[in-house]
């Protein structure tokens, strides 16, 4: 099954069960770090130094995605192929 593109964006992944509960993982620790839920456009990969939701560098933002993916059960070859085009 081929992904189709979501919101505009190039690549896109179907959500398994483990990449959704990282997301959630993720949006748990944005609430703890800022205190409250994160608004649109705000980076579930954020810079968890800064006082504020900052993107991580896009180094750390590539290792991060492809840290997450390979956790969630996407194939080496996804994961490389997906974290190329971000």
């Amino acid at each position: 099954m081929k992904a189709k593109p979501v919101g505009g964006r190039r690549n896109a992944l179907p959500l398994s069960l483990e990449l959704l509960g990282v997301l959630e993982a993720r949006r748990l620790e944005f609430e703890r770090k800022f205190g409250r839920p994160p608004r649109r456009g705000e980076p579930l990969f954020f810079d968890p130094e800064a006082a504020q939701p900052l993107r991580l560098p896009p180094a750390a933002r590539r290792d991060a995605l492809a840290t997450v993916l390979r956790l969630s059960g996407q194939p080496d070859h996804v994961v490389e192929r997906f974290v190329a085009g971000s």
